[in-house]
């Protein structure tokens, strides 16, 4: 897509310092969720964008691309949504049907209060198809919807609350035999967004609140040397964020 269209409020020259964060000049916007796999649990942080996603978005591959990797919708233990943006929930239900019908799900209390609420305006391009209310009602007498800071989904998978993108805006960190990774969802949309403090989101609830979490988790990532994965990352890459010795960050891929 065109840079100036996710991020309406930066001009191609604001682009100039971060074009190595584009792809010939455009926005490369990868949609889907994260599989994660621990003991018995079979996880997955958010789930797409569905079969009719409104334009510029396509979709319909996810179930697609979990079954190459050997795992059926049966399979699935728990759906965590980062947040509920239209892109993240998708799949989460078909023909007003749950997709993942043994699968336990879990929303962050503030999102689901705001997201059903009359308070909620939608995002730019959103149909009401796409509502979280109208897609997500199958789910409303189910779904786990947990509050404060954290919470601990199975050993080695917390939740965290980040909010600012939306009220309820999660991270989901893993950790396993001493090492450590986090699952950002929309906390940032782009590398740009960590490295930059001042970079506005895309569809940002409360923009202070977004650039103040982006902002932690950047300075966190740094110091700990941490890799992270974006929810909208081109491939689903892992990253490092690093600072050099002049003292800007940037972003190195994880090989």
């Amino acid at each position: 897509m065109d840079p100036t269209f996710v991020y309406p409020t930066r001009t191609m020259d604001d682009w100039q310092p971060y074009l190595r964060h584009l792809d010939g000049g455009e926005y490369v916007n990868s949609i889907g969720g994260y599989l994660v796999r621990t003991g018995s649990a079979v996880i997955l942080a958010d789930v797409g964008v569905g079969v009719d996603p409104p334009a510029p978005f396509t979709g319909g591959d996810f179930l697609d691309e979990l079954a190459a990797l050997g795992v059926a919708p049966a399979d699935v233990t728990h759906v965590v949504f980062t947040h509920l943006h239209f892109d993240h929930i998708g799949w989460a239900v078909k023909d007003d049907r749950l997709v993942f019908e043994r699968a336990k799900y879990f929303a962050h209390e503030a999102d689901w209060s705001y997201f059903f609420s009359d308070h909620y305006q939608g995002v730019r391009i959103e149909r009401q198809q796409d509502r979280p209310s109208t897609q997500l009602a199958p789910l409303a007498d189910s779904v786990n919807r947990w509050d404060g800071d954290q919470l601990e989904l199975v050993p080695g998978v917390v939740l965290r609350h980040a909010p600012g993108h939306t009220p309820g805006s999660t991270i989901v960190e893993l950790v396993s035999d001493g090492e450590r990774g986090l699952l950002l969802g929309d906390v940032a949309h782009n590398p740009v967004e960590l490295i930059d403090s001042d970079w506005p989101g895309v569809a940002d609830c409360e923009h202070d609140e977004a650039r103040s979490s982006a902002a932690r988790v950047a300075d966190d990532l740094v110091a700990t040397g941490t890799p992270f994965a974006l929810a909208h990352s081109p491939g689903f890459r892992w990253a490092r964020l690093v600072e050099g010795h002049d003292g800007r960050r940037e972003v190195v891929p994880v090989q």
